[in-house]
């Protein structure tokens, strides 16, 4: 049985939060209530007021203990603690005391009292006039048996009065917009209700014709038994609440609210003895304990005396400062954020207190509280390792940091090292110090006071660090500028500082290989349509990396442009780069310990010409030069179609001048390039083939067929000229420099021209691009490129809807030198490949190759086969061979695998077939729980001969972002 209405002239606040909804379902009860009573004909009661004590700012009643008829006996200090204002007291006293009143006076006047469940949803409750479409309720009988009302309207009283009994179930449908709610439909269960508000028969009658809010009627509220208010995926159960929504304030007793927070798996869960909200959009806990666990007695928690929660709507402006306005209602976009401010924190695992700090501010939608991670290993490296990273803009009780940023702290203790500490601080904003534009960056800073040794790999295993005190400083900045006199440039800046040469190989493994060099500079960049324009400046703060310093450099480039089109049309294209700039190249100092130095040997291009490489020769002479430098290179294409074969014949042609080369005179550089490409594509399609062996659904063969047939003279040889722009990394450098001495011996102080960086670039045509990374990679060369790709597709999936997809690729080329000494005195060389068969939907064989043709030339082959079901795991198995200055055989095996929605693994090894050796190995099993996310990992390095074992913990306050799969971090 239910009874449907809606009401047309009550307007709902923009603000309205979880109470307020129950206010404004509750004040429609209410009306439908008294429109209910005087349809049934039933006697009015009439009773004072009973609101002086609160009204008046006087001393409440003075029972310690309120009993009425149907309602739980309760004790006052249960409903308030000593934080309780007497207003608050008065007000809970007094709504009880309503209660009492009410029923009292109801039962004498009314022996039977009038049931809901008598009215239909047919029924009749008032003309057109006064109800509409708006918002809708229905009122359900919690129970079993049909809830009771009784109405009373005294005539002395500005207000009215209901209580519902026997269990009460209100269902509001058709919410109106507001800025809290992304849904339709609320609902609100509660055992005894109480409701009074004003101007009852002024909004019945609406003889003033005006609109009224709920703030005009003056409703209040008082619910207890069994509250449970659900919107959405959020649900608050409650024993005991009390609302006024025209001061906009509440309390609610042993409170336990279940939030979703958008854009993660999970809830927010808060448990409290008791939470007043005192004012919009704030709400403030006592005895409460936050957490994300929904088990009975949570694993993980944040336990405070006090906890106040912010609901903060910030406006949106886009990186002009307009403001963004939503399509759908023509207003501005509003951020909102919910906040929480802590006082007196203790962290609780299993119920036991790990962690105490007297304040905390955070996001509700920060995944962790305090501690973000949490790890234990333990190696001959670095002894006992434990590792931690605190969140601090909790523990400094910041409410209000800036949007887009993440400040954290690192503390670390080495058992064999000493103890590290470090700070990093990231950002991604649409402003950087008061300047305009999107901005994205990070500080990275992490020292330590080492008292062991390094171990950094074969023959360096026990070196002697070259400070006590060894740190890494790193910013990195990017932004694009909206204002000023730079607007619409890009800024890119950088400041990096290590203390040692080997402090990043033995602390940043990782990094070291495979990221970007560190470095301090800045560079402004501006790019219009087809051209840019880079100003950039350098400058080198540590002296055991080779390193050029711009001061500064400008770079052009201008691709794609048809300047003659006039006179050729757009037959004829042109491209440019132009650089100038005043460059310092610094060679690095050799290494201070004596088992590093003897490894080491310079590279050629970083001495001057007939230097020998040993850093112990009396004879050596560094590159340590600062000149200007220019160079200017650019390229005029003419494509035209020769039937099905695209011709592009070009000339490249090039000035450049250094201010002093590796003999300290000034050179100047003409470089020219006359050239032909073309291509042919062709293919063939036939869409009826198909096998059930090879799971095809017709199939398609594209071929192309490119030719680049080139030759290039220069008057300088770039032997001669210093390697400004390097082609390695500071990583494959540091390798370089050992290469001569692990693999040519001793005796040997250069690496063979065969294997040196600057003839495998030449070889491969780098110099043939107006685009090319090191300008003094140019000489004489004459070279035939050509390539071969071809593509096998079909169609797989369902018959009605197959997909396109590549079944096999196969991509080759080679090199053809007509002058077979500038390829070592073979005319092939440089051959290459790269093949994929996609067998099924989830198995692949990969395979590539890249040869030289002379004796000792090098050569690599891979072949393997790749597992991968998503969102699963993948299993990669393959065999490496390299020959050349030596031979290996290597077998690789990678797997990634999730056990379950709980359990994932990760397996990695390297196996040397030639030698019998086991490279290495690692093994990491995880854990996703409820509150962490556990990992154990044991590894192996040969280099080194370090085992490792490794404990890691990540508490997990919220659960991981949406569709996010389980990475795994050692």
């Amino acid at each position: 049985m239910f009874a449907h209405f809606a009401i047309k002239h009550t307007k709902v606040p923009s603000h309205m939060s979880f109470a307020h909804l129950t206010v404004f379902c509750c004040a429609l009860f209410l009306i439908a209530a008294d429109g209910l009573a005087q349809e049934a004909g039933e006697k009015t009661v009439r009773i004072p007021a009973i609101f002086s004590s609160y009204h008046s700012g006087n001393e409440p009643l003075n029972k310690t203990e309120i009993n009425l008829p149907g309602f739980q006996p309760v004790q006052k200090e249960n409903i308030f603690n000593k934080n309780t204002t007497l207003q608050e007291e008065a007000l809970l006293i007094a709504a009880k005391t309503a209660a009492y009143t009410a029923q009292r006076i109801a039962v004498t006047a009314n022996p039977k009292p009038v049931k809901i469940a008598q009215y239909t949803s047919g029924t009749s409750l008032a003309t057109n006039s006064i109800f509409g479409n708006n918002p809708w309720i229905q009122v359900y009988g919690r129970y079993d048996t049909s809830p009771n009302m009784e109405l009373v309207n005294p005539p002395d009283s500005a207000k009215s009065y209901a209580v519902f009994d026997q269990g009460v179930t209100l269902v509001l449908t058709r919410l109106p917009e507001n800025p809290h709610f992304n849904v339709s439909t609320v609902d609100i269960s509660a055992d005894r209700v109480v409701v009074w508000m004003a101007n009852t028969s002024r909004l019945l009658q609406n003889s003033d014709k005006k609109d009224l809010t709920l703030n005009d009627l003056d409703i209040e509220l008082y619910l207890e038994g069994n509250i449970v208010f659900r919107e959405g995926d959020n649900t608050i159960f409650a024993d005991k609440m009390y609302y006024d929504v025209a001061h906009q304030v509440g309390v609610i007793n042993d409170a336990e609210l279940f939030a979703a927070v958008p854009g993660y798996d999970g809830t927010i869960r808060v448990m409290a003895k008791t939470i007043r909200q005192t004012g919009p959009n704030t709400f403030s806990a006592y005895n409460s304990m936050v957490t994300s666990s929904e088990m009975g007695l949570p694993d993980y928690g944040l336990r405070s005396s006090t906890i106040r929660f912010e609901n903060k709507q910030i406006p949106v402006y886009n990186s002009l400062g307009v403001p963004v306005i939503d399509p759908e209602t023509g207003k501005q976009w509003i951020n909102r954020k919910n906040y929480i401010v802590a006082e007196q924190n203790r962290v609780e695992v299993g119920g036991f207190p790990v962690f105490y700090w007297p304040w905390m501010a955070m996001n509700t939608q920060q995944p962790t509280m305090y501690l973000t991670h949490l790890s234990y290993s333990h190696n001959s490296m670095f002894g006992h390792k434990i590792q931690s990273t605190w969140n601090l803009h909790q523990m400094f009780n910041m409410q209000n940091p800036p949007e887009g940023t993440d400040w954290e702290l690192n503390i670390d203790y080495l058992s064999e090292r000493g103890l590290g500490h470090g700070m990093e601080y990231s950002y991604n904003r649409d402003n950087f110090l008061g300047i305009t534009g999107p901005a994205v960056g990070f500080i990275d800073y992490w020292g330590i006071y080492d008292r062991g040794a390094d171990n950094i790999g074969l023959g360096r295993r026990n070196l002697t660090p070259e400070e006590d005190y060894r740190y890494r400083f790193l910013w990195r900045h990017r932004q694009f500028l909206h204002s000023g006199f730079l607007k619409d440039w890009l800024v890119t800046a950088e400041v990096g500082k290590s203390s040692d040469r080997n402090f990043l190989n033995q602390y940043y493994e990782n990094e070291w290989n495979t990221f970007k060099n560190e470095s301090t500079g800045i560079e402004l960049k501006k790019t219009v349509n087809n051209q840019s324009l880079a100003i950039s400046a350098d400058y080198n703060l540590n002296n055991f990396y080779t390193q050029t310093d711009n001061l500064p450099r400008l770079d052009h480039f201008w691709l794609g442009q048809t300047p003659f089109n006039s006179l050729f049309g757009d037959s004829l294209t042109w491209y440019e780069h132009t650089k100038a700039g005043f460059q310092s190249f610094q060679t690095l100092d050799s290494p201070e310990d004596m088992n590093d130095a003897f490894m080491f040997r310079y590279l050629p291009w970083e001495v001057a010409a007939g230097s020998p490489l040993d850093p112990n020769s009396a004879y050596l002479e560094k590159l340590s030069k600062t000149r200007e430098t220019f160079a200017t290179r650019h390229e005029i294409d003419m494509p035209f179609q020769l039937g099905p074969v695209k011709c592009v014949p070009y000339l490249l042609g090039e000035f450049a001048h250094w201010g002093t080369d590796r003999e300290n005179d000034s050179v100047q550089r003409l470089y020219g390039v006359a050239g032909f490409r073309a291509n042919l594509p062709f293919w063939k399609v036939n869409p009826e083939f198909s096998s059930d062996l090879f799971y095809l659904n017709g199939l398609s063969h594209k071929i192309d067929l490119g030719v680049d047939v080139s030759y290039a003279s220069a008057n300088q040889p770039m032997e001669k000229l210093i390697l400004y722009d390097a082609l390695d990394d500071n990583a494959v450098q540091d390798f370089r420099r050992r290469y001569s001495v692990t693999t040519f011996g001793n005796n040997s102080y250069a690496v063979p021209l065969r294997y040196d960086e600057r003839y495998y670039a030449l070889r491969s045509g780098l110099q043939n691009m107006v685009t090319s990374p090191s300008m003094e990679i140019a000489g004489d060369l004459a070279l035939v490129r050509f390539s071969f790709d071809q593509r096998w597709q079909t169609k797989r999936g369902p018959a009605n809807k197959r997909r396109p997809l590549d079944w096999i690729t196969f991509d080759t080329g080679l090199n053809l030198y007509p002058k077979k000494e500038q390829n070592f005195g073979k005319t092939v060389g440089l051959i290459d490949y790269d093949f994929r068969w996609q067998v099924g939907d989830r198995f692949s064989v990969l395979s590539s190759g890249l040869f030289d043709t002379f004796t000792g030339g090098q050569s690599i082959l891979r072949l393997g086969g790749l597992l991968q079901r998503p969102r699963r795991g993948s299993l990669y198995v393959g065999v490496d061979r390299l020959d050349g200055p030596f031979s290996r055989t290597y077998l690789n095996t990678s797997m990634d695998y999730r056990l379950s929605e709980k359990w994932s693994t990760m397996y990695s090894t390297s196996f040397d077939l030639t030698n019998g050796e086991n490279m290495g190995h690692r093994l990491v099993l995880a854990r996703n729980g409820e509150s962490f996310q556990v990992r154990v990992g044991a590894s192996y390095d040969w280099s080194r001969n370090v085992w490792s074992f490794s404990f890691g913990l990540d508490p997990i306050f919220l659960a991981k972002k949406k569709d996010n799969r389980l990475t795994h971090t050692m």
